[in-house]
């Protein structure tokens, strides 16, 4: 048995039983899906084909299509399920539950509240992602064809970890990677903020340089039709309720959505970074998804799963460091998430809880933990 508890403090075996302990979870979801009349993901018709251009090396045609709106990360595991030929309800039933537990197990390793070797670390991981898989989003964002709202913010997570380790730099590439899922990774970016020594222009030029080669060899094989497409102004957006007339979102208007989200982020970042920066990590994701989604044209209910993921993050930092106001705030984030309420007011309420939680999180312990000279990646938020 203390073998046993030895091997669980290790976040890898930690992740590894977190994943096994939901996978049963995962299994119903993805089996009540492909019972359906159509096993087949939202999207895939659109995905599939267009990762198996990427996979099969031409490039040129993948964002020919307006309607691609993922990046190539996103595209390549519909790209490999196509290639592969899946067919049927049991195929997909197996592709679903794998894709479902490789996303567990990544998110069993960003919960964790510090890093390092620790069973009670372990233990609150491996019950946020459980949650998370009774709460769906592991499984369903596979289902519904946009696992970016998910894997985004598990690399804003690790990117917000690396900040708070003085790794700005490193925190930039991250954000900058996470694009590759889908263009708005790239709101992650006030995470940097939380840096001690944020470095700012240094920053800047690695996510650049990063962010380049990831869609240019696209933008020059062409054609490159992404910023073409328009969404639907759907009724009970914001926008709707100003111009009742307004029929499409274009991306011009999808910047103006990003400067809200990107300043609600940086101001949370802010308002943290000085001595309780561990908190920012959960909080500051959750800030910008939230001046995200009140501009939205479309409102779908996936775009809330981001905040699932980061609060249930939040709750599990809670319970760890015994912050009882701070766990009800977290509770808060999450029956927001829930569909109580139409999804602007949600989204309002959020957007004013967050900065409200930060405050009372400010008031109680977990300040920034001591840094020497240069902790290494593996014990940033430890």
């Amino acid at each position: 048995m203390g073998r046993l508890r030895i091997a669980l403090a290790h976040p890898v075996a930690g992740a590894l039983a977190a994943t096994a302990l939901a996978l049963p979870g995962g299994a119903v979801m993805a089996l009540l899906w492909t019972a359906s009349a159509d096993p087949v993901p939202v999207d895939y018709t659109l995905f599939g084909p267009a990762g198996a251009l990427l996979l099969t090396g031409r490039i040129g045609a993948v964002f020919g299509d307006p309607l691609i709106q993922a990046g190539p990360f996103e595209l390549a595991p519909f790209g490999v399920m196509h290639l592969l030929g899946v067919r049927g309800s049991f195929s997909w039933t197996v592709a679903l539950m794998t894709c479902s537990a490789a996303t567990t197990f990544l998110a069993a390793v960003a919960l964790r509240p510090v890093l390092r070797r620790d069973l009670r670390s372990s233990v609150l991981a491996g019950a946020g992602a459980v949650l998370l898989g009774l709460l769906g989003p592991t499984t369903a964002s596979w289902n519904l064809g946009h696992p970016a709202e998910v894997l985004i913010p598990i690399a804003w997570l690790a990117a917000g970890r690396l900040a708070l380790a003085d790794r700005p730099v490193l925190a930039a590439a991250v954000i900058a990677l996470s694009t590759g899922f889908e263009v708005w990774g790239l709101l992650g970016a006030p995470l940097v903020l939380l840096a001690p020594d944020v470095r700012r222009l240094r920053s800047a030029a690695v996510g650049a340089a990063l962010h380049a080669p990831l869609w240019l060899p696209f933008v020059l094989a062409g054609p490159f039709r992404m910023f073409s497409y328009a969404w639907e102004v759907r009724a009970g957006s914001v926008l709707h309720a100003l111009d009742p007339t307004a029929a499409t979102f274009p991306w011009s208007l999808r910047l103006l959505q990003s400067l809200l989200a990107l300043g609600a982020g940086a101001a949370v970042a802010l308002l943290l970074r000085r001595r309780h920066a561990r908190w920012g990590v959960w909080l500051v994701p959750v800030a910008v998804v939230a001046g995200r989604l009140l501009l939205d044209p479309v409102l779908a209910g996936y775009y809330w799963d981001p905040v699932l993921v980061c609060g249930v993050g939040a709750l599990v930092l809670a319970v760890h460091e015994r912050h009882l106001v701070a766990a009800a705030g977290a509770a808060l984030i999450l029956l927001l998430a829930s569909d109580i309420a139409p999804p602007v007011p949600r989204a309002a309420v959020l957007l004013v809880a967050v900065p409200a939680v930060a405050l009372v999180t400010r008031g109680r312990g977990l300040p920034r933990p001591a840094l020497r000279t240069r902790t290494s990646p593996a014990r940033a938020g430890g």
